[in-house]
């Protein structure tokens, strides 16, 4: 799809000075982001987030002018994202070590900067959760 307002960041620069959202335009971009994360997270059902995105920000999504000439937003640039896998046996998902750079210029979450290589079982969606409302 093409975006025709670029992305979220780009967009909302744009019309900063233009006063031209309404409460209930950004209510609805609130919900294209949740509805996008609640899509990927339970991508395998709702017991388990499947797909988690691990870089929430405005520059990765995008607005599109949708079919019904509103505005939509829409999650995009998966390329730090991670597909999870059930481990049955154990009851939990399978996990891998990841470092993470806690340098300022990325946003990060408490739990990504509490130490240099995270938990077996890390990430979460939670952190999605997290980066969304920050």
């Amino acid at each position: 799809e093409y975006a025709d307002g670029g992305t979220a960041r780009q967009f909302l620069n744009e019309i900063q000075n233009k006063s031209v959202l309404t409460p209930q335009q950004v209510f609805s971009f609130a919900k294209d982001a949740l509805m996008g994360l609640a899509d990927i997270h339970s991508t395998d059902g709702d017991t388990m987030a499947t797909v988690i995105h691990r870089d929430i920000q405005l520059f990765n999504m995008v607005v599109l002018l949708g079919d019904n000439g509103k505005w939509e937003l829409k999650l995009h640039d998966f390329n730090t994202a991670r597909l999870l896998q059930w481990n049955f046996a154990k009851n939990r998902t399978c996990g891998w070590g990841q470092s993470f750079q806690c340098d300022g210029k990325w946003k990060r979450t408490p739990e990504d900067c509490a130490s240099t290589t995270l938990p077996f079982d890390y990430p979460r969606e939670k952190k999605d959760v997290y980066t969304l409302g920050t």
